[in-house]
């Protein structure tokens, strides 16, 4: 699929008003520890990876 830049925005733009809920909400409140307790220091790929 090949989407116009304007697309491509607006789409995220709306995409960032639904929040992802479980199991993502609840993972993202321990990422410090889950993560060494810096998770602010580690960069996260640009496609995440499964």
């Amino acid at each position: 699929m090949d989407l116009a830049d304007e697309q491509f925005d607006r789409l995220t733009e709306v995409s960032a008003a639904v929040p992802l809920g479980m199991p993502h909400d609840a993972s993202a409140g321990v990422l410090d520890a889950v993560r060494g307790g810096a998770a602010s220091l580690l960069t996260e790929p640009a496609i995440p990876v499964a």
